[in-house]
């Protein structure tokens, strides 16, 4: 990463510089696990103080593909959250209210992501990575640098030290995301480094490892309709030496008085 001029410092600079495999030896194709695709839809609801309960348009139950009620943390039905059909009274009317239902209440807005039942082409392979975070600070100090990182490099380990997914790339047409699941961050390196040039220029460097599994899904846009076969329609062929035919759908058959043989033929519509 080159540095910056010594008049744009202090300065600090968080990114992610690396996504490697875990395993030194590339697995085989069958090792790595690939997943179906879904289309999605997000919707955002608000989570509004001590409210636990929210209903839902009838048929977004089964749609479900998860919830995320903060950047990276997942929410798991059954410990945090529960989905119910309320039914009606014998006083009213119509079929029952969809229900999501916390355990505890959500603290602000959250996000559904619903599949959508259009079938798509694509593909969701999944493989052992680690991410490496780098933190870099410049001053012209290196106590200074040293105290513009220590913090960062403090926040960051809280920010990462309990979430479920890390988003590393996204892009909307084709749908492409990045993500690293489950990572658990650890400091892997400290370094203190003094820029060369005219003015003095100090860099303080932290490194995060992020091991975790890497989920790559692309997402081609909708699957070629697939036909259904709507009637078959049996029929009969009379083959003769010379090649020709003769088709028949009663007794009566005319052709060439030679060797004949019976084929069986099956015609299907399709939708």
């Amino acid at each position: 990463m080159l540095p910056p001029t010594p008049a744009d410092a202090p300065l600090l600079n968080i990114a992610v510089v690396s996504l490697r495999r875990r395993r030194s030896k590339a697995p085989a194709e069958d090792d790595e696990a690939r997943d179906a695709v879904h289309l999605t839809q997000t919707v955002t609801m608000n989570g509004d103080g001590p409210r636990i309960d929210f209903p839902l348009p009838t048929g977004t139950m089964e749609r479900v593909f998860e919830i995320e009620t903060a950047p990276g943390r997942l929410a798991r039905r059954g410990d945090d959250y529960k989905l119910t059909v309320n039914k009606p009274t014998e006083e009213e009317q119509g079929t029952g209210v969809e229900m999501l239902t916390f355990y505890r209440p959500p603290a602000g807005d959250f996000k559904l992501l619903l599949k959508v039942d259009t079938p798509t082409r694509g593909y969701r392979p999944r493989s052992p990575r680690r991410a490496t975070i780098e933190l870099n600070a410049w001053a012209a100090q290196i106590s200074e640098a040293d105290g513009l990182l220590t913090p960062a490099a403090a926040a960051a380990l809280a920010a990462l030290g309990d979430i479920d997914r890390f988003d590393l790339a996204g892009y909307a047409d084709p749908g492409f995301t990045l993500h690293l699941l489950n990572p658990r961050a650890d400091l892997s390196s400290l370094e203190r480094t003094q820029i060369a040039g005219d003015q003095r220029l100090f860099r303080s460097t932290a490194r995060l490892s992020l091991p975790g599994e890497c989920e790559l899904t692309l997402t081609l846009g909708a699957a070629p309709a697939e036909g259904s076969i709507k009637k078959v329609i049996p029929s009969v062929a009379i083959l003769d030496s010379s090649g020709w035919s003769s088709a028949t759908g009663g007794p009566n058959v005319r052709g060439p008085a030679t060797k004949r043989q019976a084929a069986s033929h099956w015609t299907c519509l399709r939708h």
